[in-house]
């Protein structure tokens, strides 16, 4: 962090006027000013994860989203990529109403139509990497079932889109437009993995699920229900293993909120 202080000094930036806003597992987010702008300064804990963060963090696909309002607007992006600098987004507070839900689709359809200007990993890529990395861990059943869902949904969709991953609520903002921030985990992959996370995490229902479908031109729906029911479930695996993946990395506390809340949902789904 220290280095990233001097770095963010020469760029007149006084290290004093930054306020810690979030403290995550493998970097933290400030607030500050920067030429008469608010900005977000996020620094990322350990160089070593660059590698697994994909290549979002590469200049040209964070400005690509960036210049296609996928994500806000960048002013800095540091040359080891262990920090950036963008514009602050003033999200306002909103329920998950018919105009919000239509807008969350058409977005969404943005991202999955954008084609990355660098290399990514596929999502197999990443659940390949998180099984190598845990592999002691004892979870071959866990992986098995990932995999034998990964091919049932493949054999309906085998067309890989960049998806976002993590389209948690945090990540998605809100004004006049949406934009969706923190995509470290983003990847190749299928459309119904965002579709089911954001389905899940509003809560929403047959109707609100139309108007997002319809908003996000999605086609033949025949096997819709499904894919969502198997993408629900990859998903829930998925936070599982990051959690497990954070865990060994010194992350998170074996006792923590997040470890109790995963495993009761893994026992729960196992049954």
């Amino acid at each position: 962090m220290n280095g990233v202080l001097k770095k963010i000094e020469n760029l007149e930036i006084a290290s004093e006027d930054l306020s810690k806003i979030k403290q995550g597992e493998t970097s933290d987010t400030f607030i500050g000013n920067y030429n008469n702008k608010k900005i977000i300064l996020k620094v990322y804990k350990d160089s070593k994860l660059k590698n697994e963060r994909n290549d979002f963090l590469n200049a040209n696909l964070i400005r690509q989203l960036s210049d296609l309002k996928l994500f806000p607007k960048i002013i800095y992006i540091s040359e080891k990529n262990d920090f950036f600098i963008y514009e602050y987004f003033k999200s306002i507070s909103y329920e998950a109403d018919i105009n919000f839900i239509k807008k969350l689709g058409n977005k969404l359809k943005e991202v999955h139509r954008t084609k990355p200007i660098v290399q990514i990993d596929t999502f197999f890529d990443q659940i390949r990497k998180y099984e190598i990395e845990l592999e002691r861990e004892n979870l071959k059943n866990i992986f098995k079932n990932i995999y034998l869902l990964l091919n049932q949904t493949n054999k309906e969709n085998n067309e890989l889109v960049l998806s976002h991953n993590d389209l948690i609520k945090n990540n998605i903002l809100i004004n006049k437009d949406i934009c969706f921030i923190d995509y470290e985990y983003a990847s190749l992959n299928n459309i119904h993995c965002d579709l089911a996370r954001v389905i899940d995490e509003f809560n929403l229902k047959n109707d609100d699920i139309k108007h997002l479908l319809n908003s996000y031109d999605y086609g033949d729906k025949t096997n819709l229900k499904n894919n969502i029911e198997i993408w629900k479930k990859i998903n829930l695996y998925l936070d599982y293993i990051w959690m497990l993946a954070m865990q060994k990395r010194g992350y998170l506390k074996k006792d923590s909120k997040k470890h109790l809340k995963y495993s009761e949902k893994i026992k729960l789904l196992e049954q």
